[in-house]
């Protein structure tokens, strides 16, 4: 699947890899990963609750996704936002 770049604006790149996800995505960062996670969906609502946040390293994580119906959602790493595709 593709691998999607996003620049911190010279504080570092982020690789999010498998999106579409079926079940996870995995967040790769050049530097050290921050702790505010947040998920919206397409409407906006936020749905932390949804999605299981595992640590496996201290520059990538593993989102699960496989609670949540398919469709598009919004991952914010601090303010920096990614759009993931749920098949």
């Amino acid at each position: 699947s593709p691998v999607r770049l996003v620049s911190f604006g010279g504080t570092g790149t982020l690789t999010v890899y498998r999106n579409p996800a079926d079940d996870h995505v995995i967040i790769k960062s050049s530097g050290l990963l921050p702790a505010s996670i947040h998920i919206y969906d397409a409407l906006g609502q936020q749905l932390d609750g949804m999605i299981r946040v595992e640590q496996l390293s201290p520059q990538q994580l593993k989102i699960q996704l496989y609670r949540l119906t398919p469709g598009m959602y919004i991952i914010k790493v601090n303010n920096h936002v990614i759009k993931v595709i749920k098949k």
